[in-house]
């Protein structure tokens, strides 16, 4: 088995354990929360996604150069590496906190809730940014069954702490009890996350001379767009469409985001191998790991394209309730939208990888989501309508990427990590 698959299938195992945690965390709430008060908590969790738009830059930027240093036995500076961006990034989540704090009073009119679920939820920017440095570190030395536990352990005591607040609350604030978890769960993860990685913190420190704030800045543009782009029609469904009618969409976006997030950890397993063959210049084995990845994906939504064309109404009983029936019918369209996404975001990330078309991609990526917001805010008399716009909007990015994917540089040379 290739080394890529091999990592894409160890990612996928415990992401179908977080993602078995996640299920049940949904299941659980929307039977047990109002609609109204599911898709509050949807959206809610779809503006958390916005607020931590750095946590993929952060993850990604750490695992490129962790794979660097990793290849030239360079232990001290991974060390090195850990420190510097956690002692950095945890001052910056400070100050991040006190903003979003600031702007409660505009989130509540936009959203229609009160300060203190947005102040709950506000606690997980202590540690959102913090957690993908560990992450980075683990998928950078290619360690991905650490990586996977420690995200499998994350969701299970949210899950779990979730479940025990939710029941034992009064009916009036168990939504409270929903959103306190997450902020506990990422704490609790972050701290087994550092001490598995406490082989790292024994090697001596070495300085690193690199210089990381070009690279980091337009990887911040570039998934903070992507971000940006699977959030932003969940805050604007909230925003136009009626409590229920925008917990129905809440329900089943959920249901396509959890593959967006499966295809994802192919993605990241991807990622290192890309950089080293890369490094390498061993430019067919890239085209054949993107090639497999590729396969992968189309397996994944392929297959649930097809449940969801011959079994919406079984798909949407088992995992969100009697309650959600009514978005049955719109399953496969939003599969489809997601999954031209996701088809848009590995070709992100392989660019990403080769350090290929940085400026284009954030030019397309900036293009599509002016695009996606014009047309849900003309577009949005019925929860179908609002769908095509989506898949017209990502249909368009992936065709647009694809092109800039080919599109070769002057040169097309590694990572220049140091400037000269």
């Amino acid at each position: 088995m290739h080394k890529v698959t091999k990592d894409a299938f160890t990612l996928l195992l415990f992401s179908a354990v977080a993602g078995v945690a996640g299920y049940l965390y949904y299941f659980i709430l929307a039977r047990v929360l109002s609609v109204e008060e599911y898709g509050l908590l949807y959206s809610i969790g779809s503006l958390l996604y916005i607020l931590t738009v750095p946590q993929e830059t952060i993850r990604t930027v750490v695992a490129i150069f962790t794979t660097k240093y990793s290849s030239k036995k360079e232990t001290g500076k991974i060390h090195q590496l850990m420190d510097f961006a956690s002692k950095k990034i945890f001052l910056l989540s400070i100050v991040f906190f006190i903003i979003v704090l600031a702007l409660t009073p505009l989130l509540i009119s936009v959203l229609h809730t009160t300060f203190l679920p947005l102040a709950i939820i506000s606690l997980l920017l202590l540690v959102a940014f913090l957690q993908p440095v560990g992450w980075g570190v683990f998928q950078g030395l290619g360690r991905f069954k650490e990586l996977g536990i420690n995200n499998s352990i994350e969701t299970l005591i949210k899950l779990g702490l979730a479940v025990a607040l939710v029941f034992l609350l009064p009916i009036n604030i168990r939504i409270f009890g929903a959103l306190i978890a997450a902020p506990i769960s990422a704490f609790l993860a972050l701290l087994l996350g550092f001490w598995a990685l406490k082989d790292i913190k024994k090697a001596k420190k070495i300085k690193i001379k690199e210089k990381l704030g070009r690279y980091s800045f337009a990887t911040l543009i570039i998934f903070g767009l992507i971000t940006l782009m699977y959030s932003v029609d969940v805050i604007i469904a909230r925003y136009f469409f009626s409590a229920r009618v925008s917990g129905i969409y809440g329900g089943i976006s959920l249901i396509c985001k959890s593959l967006f997030f499966i295809a994802t950890g192919i993605k990241r397993a991807m990622m290192p191998n890309l950089v080293k063959k890369n490094e390498e210049k061993q430019d067919k084995e890239v085209k054949s790991i993107l090639k497999k990845v590729s396969l992968l994906m189309i397996m994944l939504f392929g297959g649930f394209l097809i449940l969801s064309i011959f079994f919406p109404n079984q798909i949407v009983m088992v995992v969100l309730g009697k309650k959600f029936l009514s978005a049955a019918p719109y399953l496969k369209y939003m599969v489809m939208a997601m999954a031209f996404f996701s088809f848009a975001n590995l070709m992100v990330y392989y660019n990403l990888s080769i350090n290929q078309n940085k400026k284009m991609t954030i030019r397309v990526l900036a293009s599509a989501f002016f695009l996606e917001v014009v047309l849900l805010l003309f577009f949005h008399e019925t929860i179908q309508q609002f769908i095509q716009m989506m898949m017209i909007v990502n249909l368009a990015l992936l065709i647009g990427l694809v092109v800039i994917s080919l599109i070769k540089p002057k040169e097309n040379k590694p990572i220049r990590l140091l400037k000269k």
